[in-house]
């Protein structure tokens, strides 16, 4: 009977040592930034960020970094303004016709009182054409608002 204890408990124990080491939580770099002309992003001239994807709670975010007010070569105690960070549920996840994971998320206001936006994120690592992507991450971020505007970034392998 003892025996059986301790064997139910090192596979509970094995099961749960397994289930924590499952990744979760990826991000990816992102290498370029490519704002609509006259848009409220392109004033703000994002200059890179990252793309989040947590699959155990289905969302995706967006982090886009602002550039700092620092004059070159000086000195300055503060660092620019706060990243932009936007979270979105993810509504679907299909396969394209060369294997890409494509992943959409619900159409969802970017901010509180703001817009309404979506996030469409092309993963190419999951490829089976003979087709080289210009990066293996690409992200969309269409807003809909009294003048729709369309972003789009490129970034580095999710890890």
């Amino acid at each position: 009977m003892k025996n059986l204890i301790f064997a139910l408990t090192i596979l509970i124990l094995s099961t749960s040592a397994h289930a924590r080491s499952i990744k979760t939580f990826v991000t990816a770099e992102i290498l370029s930034i490519q704002t609509q002309s006259g848009s409220a992003l392109s004033e703000q001239n994002p200059i890179g960020g990252e793309i989040r994807m947590d699959v155990f709670h289905r969302r995706m975010g967006l982090q886009l970094n602002l550039p700092g007010t620092c004059p070159k070569n000086a000195m300055c105690i503060w660092a620019g303004p706060a990243p932009l960070n936007y979270q979105f549920e993810v509504a679907s996840e299909t396969r394209g016709a060369c294997g890409e994971t494509i992943i959409r998320s619900k159409i969802q206001p970017l901010e509180e009182g703001g817009p309404l936006a979506t996030l469409t994120v092309t993963d190419y690592t999951t490829l089976v054409c003979k087709y080289f992507p210009a990066a293996w991450v690409e992200a969309e971020l269409q807003v809909h608002g009294f003048i729709n505007e369309v972003h789009t970034m490129t970034a580095e392998k999710f890890q």
